[in-house]
């Protein structure tokens, strides 16, 4: 065995839970190990600690206050799942909801077309605006999105 194997050993030797053979292997161990026997004193005083506490009596009302409690507990746990799955439809409808809007207006939205002169009038001319967008009667968003991309 090596070094961590006895140090995680020493619990159950400390409580005398190991067998003949393991029990020589810590032993002999702890002869060449000194930070091995510092564990080994610090479980023997904890365990004498605990020893020495002594026993006490619970209440007679303890395990049922105890599982009052827990239920408790557990019906507030409970409490919030309506709220979330409410809360979880909610915002699955609000979704839906948007997105069918956006898909109605996007239907009924067309290619409109306009006047020239209703956009051209009154500006500067921008020689490569102006050639696009005189070159037909009316202009459209396409014709509109190029003119920009192209300035």
């Amino acid at each position: 065995m090596n070094h961590n194997e006895i140090f995680l050993q020493l619990s159950a030797y400390v409580d005398h839970e190991l067998s003949d053979a393991e029990k020589a292997v810590v032993v002999d161990h702890l002869r060449t190990c000194a930070e091995c026997r510092k564990r080994e004193h610090h479980l023997v005083l904890l365990k004498r600690n605990i020893r020495s506490a002594g026993d006490f009596e619970l209440p007679y009302s303890f395990a049922s206050s105890l599982a009052r409690s827990i239920h408790h507990h557990e019906e507030v746990d409970v409490s919030w799942l309506g709220i979330e799955r409410y809360a979880q439809r909610f915002v699955v409808g609000l979704a839906v909801l948007v997105l069918v809007l956006i898909g109605i207006t996007s239907l009924r939205q067309t290619d409109e077309s306009f006047p020239v002169e209703r956009y051209v009038s009154g500006l500067t001319s921008d020689s490569a605006a102006s050639q696009i967008l005189t070159k037909h009667g009316t202009i459209t968003r396409d014709d509109v999105l190029f003119a920009v991309l192209e300035k």
